[in-house]
């Protein structure tokens, strides 16, 4: 047993530290990285070191006599701890303004692959232990034995869209937690559905944790993550702050001048202005948790962003374009491709049918066409709160060794069930 306690703060007074809304996410090598985030109600804001994590890699069972306290990075570890907080102007006939609490956050590299490890946060009650595994090496070992098993198989991923907080929301979080499993989670967009009461993404947080707190779980932008700021247009920033994905370049973001004003008021009611979750958006946010990829066991994991531009000429084409030309240059060493958005491509659903952002991505800007030619195994999305599988499709039509197409956005959110379908194409698998 391997005992490291990661020292990057000083202590404060219990209540103000006690961990909250507990979260792991993958780092881009997920066999070796992991990032832990948490809320607490710490007041200060000055910039020392904040985040603190006892790390215990388990060797059968664990035995609490052994723990104790080692000022130590340990061999081959290194971390990367930080803190911030964000504020929200929501419009004040609805919730007005909102600060976040303290947001802490390690990113641990140098871990095992496939070692599981129990962790407790600073600020925890006495004896509290969490745990995770990391994630099978990303490639097979140099001469493995040609008679043995890939160690890397199985690998289960569970898929989730637009989940929300009603009492199907839990029972899917029960669902995906009872499964032992389960190796890693991909949220297709639309968590918490806040829709600017940004005290919902607190309690998203506090529902999702037991789930959140020992499997990785790896989101993309939905339409109900742009809440745009009611007076300066600012959007996704409860979800760039919040959450923790392996971010190639810090973000980059434009404040959308004609979401200034804009309301989401739930139930629905006509109002002036924009809607603050708007299906049909235009505006940047690159980089960060926009868009990312990360290496998990077998599976090269793409995660697109719907909502920002996607032209030739945007970062974010560009950059998918060079991360597949990489890929197929280990095309044997990592086999799989999974790519997650929020907008899914195919659908037959009467519910969000043809719309301009999936359209325009997948045709016009070319991106079913990229995903095609390099070999993407399945294509996960949301936003249609349904489910449905196609068949391997390219460009509206049946074709074998083309991508599948997955909608998951039947999470469960308040927003209810979309059960309206077309006449079923011939591209559909199953649908329900």
């Amino acid at each position: 047993m391997l005992l490291v306690l990661l020292w990057l703060c000083s202590w404060t007074s219990a209540s103000a530290w006690t961990p909250k809304q507990v979260s792991l996410a993958a780092g881009s090598q997920a066999d070796s990285q992991v990032s832990i985030t948490w809320v607490t109600d710490d007041p200060r804001d000055d910039d020392s070191s904040c985040a603190e994590v006892a790390l215990v890699q388990i060797n059968g069972p664990l035995d609490a006599s052994r723990v104790r306290s080692l000022k130590s990075l340990g061999p081959g570890l290194q971390v990367v701890g930080s803190c911030l907080r964000y504020s929200f102007a929501s419009a004040p006939e609805l919730h007005g303004n909102y600060t976040s609490g303290r947001i802490h956050r390690v990113r641990i590299n140098g871990l095992v692959a496939g070692s599981t490890y129990s962790y407790s946060l600073n600020g925890d009650p006495p004896g509290t232990t969490r745990r995770f595994k990391t994630l099978p090496a990303s490639e097979q070992p140099d001469n493995p034995d040609p008679q043995a098993d890939d160690p890397r198989f199985p690998f289960v991923i569970g898929v989730i869209g637009d989940l929300g907080q009603t009492t199907d929301s839990e029972e899917t979080v029960r669902h995906l937690d009872a499964d032992p499993s389960l190796q890693i989670i991909l949220h297709a967009g639309d968590m918490a559905y806040a829709d600017t009461e940004s005290t919902r993404w607190d309690s998203y947080g506090m529902k999702v944790e037991p789930l959140s707190s020992r499997l990785q779980w790896m989101v993309c932008p939905g339409n109900h993550e742009i809440e745009s700021d009611y007076y300066t247009g600012d959007c996704f920033q409860a979800y760039e702050a919040r959450f923790a994905m392996p971010a190639v370049q810090p973000a980059e973001s434009m404040p959308s001048t004609q979401q200034i004003g804009c309301m989401h008021p739930f139930p629905f009611r006509p109002h002036p202005g924009r809607d603050c979750t708007p299906s049909i958006f235009s505006g940047k946010y690159d980089w960060g948790n926009s868009f990312y990829a990360f290496d998990a066991g077998p599976v090269r994991v793409i995660s697109l962003n719907s909502y920002t531009e996607s032209g030739p000429q945007s970062a974010q084409y560009n950059w998918l374009k060079e991360e597949l030309e990489a890929l197929a240059r280990r095309r044997s060493a990592t086999p799989w491709l999974v790519v997650m958005m929020h907008c899914p491509f195919y659908s037959s659903n009467a519910a969000h049918q043809n719309e301009a952002q999936a359209i325009l991505m997948r045709d016009a800007h070319g991106f079913e066409e990229l995903l095609n030619q390099h070999g993407a195994a399945a294509v996960i999305s949301g936003h249609v709160h349904a489910y449905e599988r196609t068949h391997p499709v390219y460009r509206n039509a049946s074709h074998p060794g083309a991508p599948t197409y997955i909608v998951v956005g039947d999470g469960g959110n308040r927003e209810g069930h979309a059960s309206q379908y077309l006449q079923r194409p011939s591209w559909s698998a199953f649908r329900e």
